[in-house]
C-alpha cells in the first residue's frame, strides 16, 4: 500500500518508519462493514456540526520537543477513512525518543467512526494484539487524558512489534474506547454533535528498553498534542472527560 499523493519526502519516512495510518485504512474500509452493520441498530446518527474543509492541517508542526512532517493521504485511502476531515503528522522527538505517527480524524456519523480502531486496523493488516490497556495521561492544564496503549507484533522468526495509543473525542470530552464513543453518541435526547478520533503509534527499535522508548514517545506526543487538537474541534458543547470503567 503505498501513499501515491503523498508529498515525496513524507512518503519516503511513512514508508521507512511502516506507517499504518494508510496500509490499515483500505482494510478497515472493508473490514469494518460488518460492525457497522451491526450498529445500524442504534440508529441515530451525530448531528452535524462540520469543521471547515482542511481545518485540522492548523495543527502545529512546531511543538515543545517535537518537530513535525506533513504528509497528505491519496484521494482513495481518504476516503477509506469514513472522515469528513483528517490530518496526517510525523513528529520526531527533540529528545532523541522513536519517532511516532499521528492521525486525527473527524466524522459526524458514529456508524463510520466505530469500524476504525486499532484492534481492527492492525489484525487487519496482519498485526497481531499482544496488549491492551487502559490508561490516564496527566495533561499540562490539569485534566487527564483517557486512552487505551496497545502492543502489536507482526512476523515470527523476526518479529516487529508496535506501541499504539488512541482514543475518542466527542463534543469536548475524552474517552478511551468504542463503548465510551457510543454511550456518548447515544446519551439523552440530543446525542453528539461531533466525533473524533486520535491514533498515536511508534516501531518499537530493536534492543534492551525498546518497548519503554516506544511507550515514552506515544505517551508524551498524546500529551503534547491534545490541547491543540481539542482547539481545532467545534466549541458549542463542553464537556468533562470519561475515565476508563465510568458507567453510561
Amino acid at each position: 500500500m503505498t501513499l501515491a499523493e503523498a508529498k515525496p519526502a513524507a512518503v519516503q519516512t511513512a514508508r521507512s518508519l511502516r506507517l499504518p495510518v494508510a496500509a490499515a485504512l483500505i482494510v478497515v474500509a472493508a473490514g469494518g462493514l460488518h460492525f457497522r452493520h451491526a450498529s445500524a441498530r442504534y440508529g441515530r446518527l451525530l448531528e452535524s456540526a462540520p469543521l471547515p474543509k482542511g481545518a485540522l492541517e492548523n495543527l502545529p508542526l512546531e511543538l515543545p520537543g517535537w518537530t513535525g512532517t506533513a504528509f497528505v493521504l491519496d484521494e482513495l485511502l481518504a476516503r477509506a477513512t469514513d472522515t469528513s476531515d483528517h490530518v496526517c503528522r510525523i513528529y520526531a522527538s527533540s529528545d532523541g525518543l522513536p519517532r511516532a505517527s499521528l492521525f486525527v480524524g473527524y466524522g459526524l456519523n458514529l456508524r463510520d467512526l466505530t469500524p476504525h480502531r486499532p484492534e481492527v486496523c492492525y489484525v487487519g493488516q496482519g498485526w497481531t494484539q499482544v496488549r491492551v490497556d487502559s490508561t490516564l495521561l496527566p495533561l499540562p492544564d490539569g485534566q487527564e487524558l483517557p486512552c487505551q496503549m496497545f502492543f502489536f507484533r507482526q512476523g515470527d522468526l523476526k518479529p516487529v512489534f508496535k506501541a499504539v495509543l488512541h482514543y475518542y473525542i466527542a463534543d469536548g470530552a475524552r474517552g478511551p474506547d468504542v463503548s465510551w464513543l457510543i454511550r456518548t453518541a447515544l446519551r439523552g435526547d440530543r446525542g453528539a454533535r461531533y466525533a473524533a478520533r486520535v491514533l498515536i503509534d511508534a516501531d518499537v527499535p530493536e534492543g534492551p528498553g525498546g518497548a519503554e522508548q516506544s511507550v515514552e514517545s506515544v505517551r508524551r506526543l498524546a500529551i503534547a498534542t491534545a490541547g491543540p487538537i481539542l482547539d481545532l474541534m467545534p466549541h458549542e458543547a463542553s464537556l468533562p472527560s470519561v475515565h476508563p470503567g465510568d458507567a453510561p
